[in-house]
């Protein structure tokens, strides 16, 4: 492959399964990681990356990629090339010394922690295994580790309770993804307050908003998000169980049915479809604050000046991207420009 190429490795193992999550994951299959392990690296070893592969990022996403042992980590890298950007998902009761260690002897660089809420009682809400102070005590051990880009994933929109990030984890964070509770009790206009509130808690912390959910201090974007946004020039395979892969314009995905992937069977041939390219770049370009080339809507004029008289995009140095208050509406401004 001459472009850049994201890999995306799935670990659908879950410690207690989360009602709002709607991806592929188990809780009741702690008696099967080897043979997944197993699984997953004969799928990895059958897609014959070469050693001259540019590899740029490289993603475990789950479920809880943490849950594994050092040993099942290491068979996977076995199989894996170098990469510039690695990173592991990881809730904070399954971090310790020994893995963040371990996990940096592979060449992961990024972690990101799946900790959703600082408040306990939130988080007995959301169903969550670890506390607060769990969650405070992971992020300062990785950066005491050694990791310096660390990300934080936090839920809002689940009462009307603000949502309050200790000051003390800002010195070790670099990156913010912030995501409504989907689906969520409250109205829309709460909902956008609380979206409103952690943005600007977040400006005022130096990360500033790149993403429709994604939040960044200068140059730690993270480049695994931004490949899937801009299919025009990169492309990624996904590994794993349910997992989706973007190649040669083709989107693709793997089986979600356990007990076919560890029999072998990985591709799902009926999920198999050519990507509309000017459509895929309009609408995921849109998602990020760069937004897309205007020459891209040549045929949308009047569509542009509708959504510039109401203030919900704008237009400058040949780009056109969605204004603070267009990410609101965002799904609404797609559609009129595609």
């Amino acid at each position: 492959m001459t472009t850049p190429l994201s890999i995306y490795i799935h670990i659908p193992f879950c410690k207690r399964k989360c009602s709002y999550c709607d991806f592929v994951s188990f809780d009741d299959k702690a008696g099967e990681f080897d043979k997944y392990i197993d699984a997953l690296c004969n799928e990895i070893k059958s897609a014959n990356l070469h050693a001259d592969t540019i590899v740029d990022t490289i993603f475990l996403g789950g479920g809880t990629p943490s849950l594994l042992t050092n040993k099942q980590i290491s068979k996977i890298f076995e199989h894996l090339p170098l990469a510039n950007e690695v990173t592991i998902e990881a809730n904070p009761n399954s971090v310790n010394q020994n893995k963040l260690t371990h996990w940096q002897s592979h060449g992961i660089n990024r972690i990101s922690i799946g900790v959703q809420s600082f408040c306990n009682v939130t988080l007995k809400e959301l169903g969550r295994t670890h506390t607060a102070s769990q969650a405070i005590k992971a992020i300062t051990l990785a950066h005491e580790v050694g990791f310096r880009n660390i990300n934080v994933d936090i839920i809002h929109s689940i009462n009307t309770s603000p949502v309050k990030i200790p000051s003390e984890v800002f010195k070790y964070i670099t990156h913010v993804s912030a995501y409504c509770l989907t689906p969520t009790t409250l109205g829309d206009d709460e909902s956008i307050k609380q979206q409103k509130q952690v943005e600007l808690t977040l400006a005022v912390q130096g990360l500033e908003k790149y993403e429709v959910s994604n939040f960044a201090r200068p140059g730690f974007a993270c480049r695994h998000n931004l490949a899937y946004w801009q299919p025009q020039t990169h492309e990624y395979i996904g590994f794993g169980l349910g997992a989706h892969s973007y190649v040669g314009g083709v989107r693709f995905a793997n089986t979600s049915d356990f007990d076919k992937y560890l029999s072998g069977v990985t591709k799902d041939v009926l999920s198999e479809t050519r990507g509309d390219t000017l459509t895929d770049t309009i609408m995921l370009g849109l998602r990020t604050t760069k937004g897309i080339d205007i020459s891209l809507l040549k045929n949308k004029i009047s569509e542009i000046e509708l959504l510039k008289n109401h203030k919900l995009v704008e237009v400058k140095d040949g780009r056109i991207s969605a204004t603070s208050e267009g990410f609101f509406v965002l799904n609404s401004i797609i559609e009129k420009l595609t």
